[in-house]
């Protein structure tokens, strides 16, 4: 998947991916800390409660994101990609904790509106951007890791002539490199 049709087709089935895994995290989270007829267990660890809501929902994601959102390429390792993945979530997980620890200890807000809006949804829309961009970027890329190697070296080394290009033409010598020639420059007359 290249350009942006490929960004955009994923993007919408990482959104509705998303959307199903959330809705069972949101149904685990609030039954263990707000959950009816003396259910909510987690009430005083909240954060716990993420983490095993936020567990359950990788449950459900990772096939979907693997297989529908980023098609699996051919001779991946699948225990690589579920290691990376786990790690990738348990990273991004610490963004909807922060938040709920924000609003529970800063705020000393500690109703079921507020810890959803903390962690669900301030905390989930900032922790799905960021592993939708790791996603995309190492664990379900194309490239293997020796070409996204080659990709950042051609990166840099555009990005580097294009600014001693930009600068060589404002000073009228080159950037790029101490030995480098000085850079010509039209003179008018």
């Amino acid at each position: 998947m290249s350009g942006g049709r490929g960004v955009r087709a994923s993007g919408a089935k990482y959104v509705v991916v998303g959307l199903v895994a959330t809705a069972v995290s949101l149904l685990v989270f609030n039954a263990l800390v707000h959950g009816p007829w003396g259910l909510d267990v987690l009430n005083d660890s909240p954060s716990k409660a993420v983490v095993i809501a936020n567990c359950v929902g990788m449950l459900v994601s990772f096939p979907a994101t693997r297989l529908w959102v980023f098609d699996a390429q051919p001779g991946r390792s699948v225990l690589g990609q579920l290691i990376a993945f786990l790690v990738v979530n348990f990273a991004t997980m610490l963004i909807p904790v922060a938040c709920l620890q924000v609003t529970r200890e800063w705020f000393h807000l500690h109703d079921p509106v507020s810890d959803n809006i903390a962690a669900n949804v301030v905390g989930l829309a900032l922790g799905n951007a960021a592993r939708y961009v790791a996603y995309r970027r190492w664990l379900f890329s194309d490239l293997t890791p020796a070409a996204r190697v080659r990709r950042h070296r051609a990166r840099w080394r555009l990005w580097t002539q294009t600014r001693s290009v930009t600068q060589g033409s404002a000073t009228g010598r080159s950037t790029a490199h101490p030995d480098a020639a000085p850079a010509r420059v039209p003179v008018e007359g």
